[in-house]
């Protein structure tokens, strides 16, 4: 979840605000994989 600061979401941050929203988007995706292969 935090890959955007390396794991490190004290030390490192993302000031603009841009690779949170990609970070999220990317595990929507995936999630929506492995929820279709696991389920259907």
């Amino acid at each position: 979840m935090y890959a955007y600061t390396q794991n490190n979401p004290v030390m490192m941050v993302d000031p603009n605000g841009e690779y949170a929203i990609t970070t999220f988007l990317i595990c929507v995706g995936v999630g929506m994989l492995a929820g279709g292969t696991i389920g259907g």
